[in-house]
């Protein structure tokens, strides 16, 4: 029996000093070198915000609080050939300093206004922050 990935993510919007921390993906992970917010897919019987809380713990070893809801957004997984919807949340870092996974291999603090000079997987990221 073949596993369907999930189709919906959720992403943390990091705010610190008016900045977003971005992240840097490694080319490792399916050649994919853009840019991103820390999160990830939603697994089966989790919730948008537990999964975010989870994700944010693998990717940065930190812990956030949620503040908000923020914009959504999209982008096509080559890899099955499917769209996943993200949802942006607001959220700000409350204990631990950043150690970044295997999965990024960068991370910046962005102003608003420089965000649209990273790459990213889909544009419609921009409109939702």
């Amino acid at each position: 029996m073949i596993m369907e990935i999930p189709t919906k993510a959720a992403k943390a919007v990091i705010v610190k000093e008016d900045k977003i921390l971005l992240l840097k993906r490694s080319p490792k992970n399916h050649g994919q070198d853009n840019w991103d917010l820390p999160g990830g897919l939603i697994d089966s019987g989790e919730s948008e915000k537990e999964a975010l809380v989870r994700e944010v713990e693998e990717e940065l070893g930190v812990e956030i609080e949620i503040e908000s809801i923020g914009g959504k957004w999209k982008f096509f997984r080559p890899l099955d050939n499917q769209w996943v919807e993200a949802q942006n949340y607001i959220c700000h870092i409350i204990s631990g300093e950043i150690a970044l996974s295997d999965e990024h291999i960068h991370f910046e603090w962005v102003s608003k206004e420089n965000i649209k000079n990273y790459p990213v997987k889909d544009d419609s990221f921009y409109d939702a922050l």
